[in-house]
């Protein structure tokens, strides 16, 4: 099911407060400034694509949870693997990034169209 419900900067907190990650062994470990932790965080930024993979994998979560666009945390393969195996996420991932929150919205709203379509 795709989730509505939380952006990424929402997905970040909760998983990093969950997992008890401080934003200063995050940043480390991906090789970014405290600063660009927090901006993420707060919502002001978002990653790119191969800094959201090394968020993903730093945390064990799948890059499509932290995107709001899978409520499955788990991650049954190596992210690479999983990202390969569904197609075009690699493109979906950047177009995605591009976007402001409403049009995400307006992304899901088709989405969940689409998928309702199917199931008549």
């Amino acid at each position: 099911m795709i989730s509505r419900s939380e952006p990424f900067s929402e997905r970040l907190k909760k998983i990093m407060d969950e997992k008890n990650v401080r934003a200063v062994d995050l940043a480390k470990a991906i090789g970014v400034s405290e600063g660009t932790i927090s901006q993420y965080r707060s919502g002001y930024t978002e990653p790119k694509r191969d800094r959201l993979a090394d968020i993903a994998n730093y945390l064990h979560v799948s890059p499509l949870y932290l995107m709001g666009l899978d409520d499955n945390q788990d991650v049954p393969q190596s992210n690479i693997e999983y990202m390969a195996n569904i197609g075009d996420a690699e493109e979906i991932v950047e177009m995605w990034a591009k976007m402001k929150n409403d049009e995400r919205q307006n992304v899901r709203q088709y989405m969940e169209f689409i998928l309702a379509k199917k199931e008549d």
